[in-house]
């Protein structure tokens, strides 16, 4: 899906003059190798990051993803104009907290201003006190003025939550997504609800990504 999509890969093809470069391909002098070579390494040469960015191919989408890759791909590339950015000055500040269990696994805290995604913070520390005091940190950055901070309170969550809500009472709050959704015919938790609703808004092109983001964050 999509305009690259429509124009070089869809039926409607024949109306446009189709021009493709895939880097691999291009005379060496032209394109630094050593980077194609650090892009295959750290992504993967069968990863939708590499047949975008690289070979100038569409993403590859399983039939049962929930959001597509070139959606979120179009929301980073998706400006908002001045008119726009002005009218979000007063759109709330929230930061939604993910909490990392164990392994590899890494805690993730996504800012948000109105429909925008300003930023996204990373944190691999399993001990819950140290992820408390690391979020308690990012909200600090921000002089604690967000309108909201949600935190995941399953399991490992809870005392995490509690601990960071002493700071801030009035906008730190809970989430239980496994707790029923308001609609149990269509949704079986409140996890599904609300990964369906974040899959609408990429749909209908009212999320955008901060250009300020890597590609690959």
């Amino acid at each position: 899906s999509g305009y690259a999509f429509d124009t070089h890969f869809s039926a409607n093809k024949k109306y446009w003059i189709n021009l493709h470069w895939d880097c691999e391909k291009v005379e060496q002098w032209k394109i630094d190798q050593r980077k194609i070579l650090r892009e295959r390494e750290k992504h993967g040469e069968n990863s939708n990051y590499y047949r975008i960015r690289v070979k100038g191919l569409p993403p590859i989408a399983d039939s049962d993803t929930l959001i597509p890759y070139d959606w979120v791909y179009y929301a980073w590339e998706r400006q908002f104009g001045d008119e726009a950015i002005e009218s979000m000055s007063n759109d709330p500040l929230i930061l939604s907290c993910d909490i990392a269990r164990a392994g590899t696994n890494k805690t993730v805290i996504l800012v948000r201003k109105g429909p925008i995604i300003t930023d996204i913070y990373e944190c691999l520390e399993i001990d819950g006190d140290k992820i408390s005091q690391w979020i308690i940190g990012i909200m600090a950055s921000y002089d604690f003025e967000m309108d909201a901070v949600y935190i995941d309170t399953i399991g490992v969550g809870g005392p995490i939550y509690d601990t960071v809500k002493k700071w801030a009472p009035h906008i730190v709050k809970g989430v239980n997504v496994a707790e029923a959704s308001s609609d149990n015919r269509r949704y079986r938790r409140l996890r599904d609800e609300l990964w369906w609703r974040v899959r609408c808004k990429f749909e209908k092109k009212l999320v955008g990504i901060s250009k300020d983001l890597p590609q690959d964050k």
